[in-house]
């Protein structure tokens, strides 16, 4: 039971709005940093970050302004009530027909909204046929009664008779909803965003229901919503990953992020170093390719891949090979290197100081392994070589370097390679390296979309190891040299 609401006693609406508004903007805090200290730049992406941060934080910020201890802000009272009935000599307020003065949602009061009418009351008592309204009770507004009678309590449950708006105006949350999908679009592809956000009303709206219907109070329903949404969010979205790879799903996907791609070089640039096959990355790798000069050394390297053996064209740049440089390498069957390198400073990072093995060096550059007999063998049944062959560049040629990303049915990649088709004459070998056999010698392919994101020119990032991507490598005083253990 709770104190009988009358005339002029004061209507108070939540926090919600303002804690909207905060979590907007501690979110948005929150990306730029991410966009800062992660490199991203200006651009689409880094406006998706920030949007999905101010986003979420929007979403947070409003369930916690909503709740009851988060207080709230007196904006009115009661401004009509019973003609002929009365509690302290002050006209008892009704369900229905008695209306308030009020100034709108805090702290922008949006909108304002005088005569909004009292839309709950007691489902037992009744005043002139209407339920009389108590403390607690809503208006249409979707503020609350906040103060009543000091000594008439009326009890009984409560009854709804009008319908009862969010307190937050609807055409903020569909600010909120659009640069949120917009965002997810960005970051995760069309086709999750659409399925997580389904996934993430759905999952909201049910646990809701659930929580109503276990008799929790109105905040234990709004957290349960909450959480609620990002669950059936979270599982969703990784539905979503699962349809986007049904073949008629990616294709149509790809043609939809096609023209984003085109159009924005430093987002498809950033999708495409990112460790995977969805389509939105095989759409930002045709895209890099596509704006290749066709003579270049990077063009090159994608007219290699693209091949049913290695179809992922990896995201390389052109670049130069130094004199006296070294690089690391496999060699054809004739002896000859196969074009693909990694440097000594990667080398090192990976095999060295990293203490990388066989497995480690060929699953990082996304090598498939040899069929030959040769080869295979109970401790390296994938028929990785146990040996590369160490060069030194003899005078300066152009190449092209990147991250292996591309194709990840061969490796989790990860390694900055180098490649050249223009080395003849211009590389000399001066040994070979032993690669340490793992102990236990498995493919273990990249199957999480985006597992790590690597460097490309002008976005910053960091490799699987966790260390600084190397992209203009020169010789590390103190590095491993042929001859030596690695």
């Amino acid at each position: 039971m709770t104190a009988a609401a009358r005339i002029d006693d004061p209507i108070q609406h939540s926090n919600a709005l303002t804690g909207l508004l905060i979590g907007a903007a501690a979110g948005a805090a929150i990306g730029l940093f991410v966009v800062f200290t992660g490199g991203l730049g200006a651009g689409v992406i880094a406006a998706a970050v920030v949007g999905a941060g101010a986003a979420g934080g929007a979403g947070l910020g409003e369930l916690l302004g909503s709740l009851s201890g988060a207080g709230g802000s007196i904006t009115g009272g009661i401004a009509s009530g019973s003609p002929d009935t009365t509690v302290n000599s002050r006209r008892s307020a009704r369900a229905t027909d008695d209306i308030v003065a009020c100034t709108g949602t805090p702290p922008l009061s949006l909108p304002a909204h005088d005569g909004k009418h009292i839309a709950q009351g007691s489902a037992t008592v009744t005043i002139n046929g209407l339920p009389a309204s108590r403390v607690d009770d809503k208006i249409e507004c979707g503020s609350k009664i906040q103060e009543g009678s000091p000594n008439v309590i009326i009890g009984g449950a409560t009854v709804q008779t009008l319908e009862i708006d969010n307190e937050v105006p609807g055409y903020v949350h569909g600010i909120v909803f659009a640069v949120g999908f917009a965002s997810a679009v960005v970051l995760a592809g069309p086709v999750v965003a659409v399925v997580g956000t389904l996934g993430s009303l759905g999952g909201g709206m049910l646990a809701q229901a659930a929580a109503a219907q276990l008799g929790l109070s109105e905040d234990g329903q709004k957290i349960a919503g909450f959480l609620g949404s990002l669950l059936g969010g979270g599982l969703s979205g990784r539905a979503g990953g699962r349809i986007g790879r049904i073949p008629s799903v990616a294709r149509t996907e790809a043609a939809l992020m096609r023209p984003l791609m085109s159009r924005s070089t430093s987002y498809s640039r950033y999708v495409a170093s990112v460790a995977g096959e969805r389509p939105m990355q095989l759409a930002a790798r045709e895209a890099h390719a596509s704006r290749l000069d066709p003579n270049s050394q990077a063009a090159a390297a994608a007219r290699f891949q693209g091949t049913p053996d290695y179809p992922g064209r990896d995201p390389l740049r052109n670049t130069t090979f130094r004199r006296d440089e070294l690089y690391y390498g496999g060699t054809d069957r004739d002896g000859n290197p196969t074009g693909f390198f990694i440097s000594e400073a990667e080398y090192n990072r990976v095999i060295v100081r990293g203490g990388g093995t066989r497995e480690d060096y060929f699953q990082g550059v996304q090598v498939q392994g040899s069929s030959n007999p040769k080869y295979i063998t109970p401790d390296n049944p994938l028929g990785y070589r146990n040996q590369l062959s160490v060069f030194r560049v003899t005078r300066d040629f152009e190449g092209a370097t990147g991250p292996t990303v591309a194709n990840p049915r061969y490796g989790a990649g990860g390694i900055q390679q180098h490649f050249s088709n223009a080395w003849e004459g211009r590389l000399v070998e001066v040994g070979k390296v032993d690669l340490r056999p793992s102990p236990n010698p498995v493919l273990v392919p990249s199957t999480a979309a985006g597992r790590g994101r690597y460097e490309l020119p002008g976005v910053g990032g960091i490799s699987s190891a966790g260390t600084p991507a190397v992209t203009n490598p020169g010789n590390d005083v103190g590095s491993q040299r042929p001859g030596g253990r690695p």
